[in-house]
């Protein structure tokens, strides 16, 4: 569907405006606050996306919505991608003195690309303003709960356990997240690391293979897996990481002793699955009771909103999940069509794959 490119396309373009080539170019001119523009402008309309994913096929003026959307989301990752490029070749030069004359520093071409990234962003603000238009929030949607009370809707909750071979195409992933976990000399001693992607790409199945590896058990002496899901309740959060049993009428200052109780002092792995709040104050109420972990504890992030890692991290690089390759999307897809022992051989279905 429309929005699920679209999605895509930030994603990339979130992506890119994290990387090191953007990076430099940064330091090394005036584009910064233009980039910094840009990548807020994005931010914020990324969780509006997910709330047209439930209207496209009900209101026909959001897929027109979402079509100018996309033309403009292309238009700033060409963009991107010919200044990342042209930072490339200007590394990749040999010569001292054509490397100091490249377009990259060439002040009359990153006057240029400012502009042009102003023009960019201001072409994504203006359709995106259209969006109150169409009642495109980033909704709460009401439903009561057991004690009648009328709270935010709750995704379903998810589970550490995971099998193997239920994980195709994410070797290379999980290998780099678990070095991530692995390491020693990080800076803070309880460190943040967000796993980014749009939905359905895996990112829940990602952090359960990796809680569940060997190396990772071996490691830490605390594992603790909780699911966030679209209402973040810090009492709810806190009593998944202590174990709720004979928990549920404690109050807030219990919770947190009981949670300080388990955690401090010891080296803890903490997966937070399913994040999605980008209010900074209740992260950082939360964050607070768990920074007491030995040094080299690590609390893993989902997300499909890059404001909410940008809200949360404390390592320098995000890590955003991109689709799987055409082979291995394939792999999946017969794996999914074809039950074990099955023939995988028909034609019609590898064309379809």
């Amino acid at each position: 569907m429309a929005e699920a490119v679209v999605l895509g396309i930030v994603q990339n373009i979130l992506g890119t405006l994290a990387s090191d080539a953007l990076k430099e170019i940064r330091q090394f001119w005036g584009t910064r606050d233009e980039l910094e523009a840009l990548s807020g402008t994005i931010s914020i309309i990324e969780p509006v996306l997910l709330d047209a994913e439930g209207k496209y096929d009900k209101i026909p003026k959001v897929k027109t919505w979402l079509q100018r959307l996309k033309v403009a989301f292309r238009d700033a990752e060409d963009l991107l991608d010919e200044i990342s490029t042209a930072e490339l070749r200007r590394k990749l030069r040999t010569d001292p003195v054509s490397k100091l004359f490249s377009s990259c520093l060439n002040p009359f071409f990153m006057l240029k690309v400012s502009r042009r990234i102003r023009a960019v962003r201001q072409k994504i603000d203006s359709i995106a303003k259209d969006r109150q238009l169409l009642l495109l929030e980033l909704e709460e949607r009401p439903v009561t709960d057991v004690r009648g009370e009328t709270r935010g809707r709750r995704r379903e909750l998810t589970h550490s356990f995971i099998l193997d071979q239920e994980i195709i195409g994410r070797d290379d992933s999980k290998r780099e997240i678990v070095e991530v976990l692995l390491e020693k000399d990080a800076e803070e001693a309880v460190s943040v690391i967000p796993i980014v992607g749009i939905g359905g790409l895996g990112k829940t199945a990602l952090a359960q293979c990796v809680f569940n590896d060997e190396r990772i058990k071996s490691h830490f002496e605390e594992r603790v897996w909780a699911c966030v899901t679209d209402v973040f309740d810090a009492k709810a959060i806190m009593r998944q990481i202590i174990g709720s049993e004979g928990k549920m009428e404690m109050e807030m200052e219990q919770l947190q002793n009981e949670l300080r109780r388990r955690i401090d002092g010891k080296k803890y792995l903490l997966v937070l699955d399913d994040f999605w709040s980008e209010d900074r104050q209740k992260w950082l109420s939360l964050k607070t009771l768990l920074m007491g972990g030995a040094r080299g504890s690590k609390i893993l992030i989902t997300t499909r909103l890059n404001l909410v890692a940008e809200i949360t991290r404390t390592v320098l690089r995000l890590y955003f999940l991109r689709g799987l390759s055409e082979e291995m999307s394939q792999a999946l897809f017969m794996r999914m069509a074809f039950r074990q022992g099955e023939d995988e051989k028909d034609p019609e279905f590898i064309s379809m794959a």
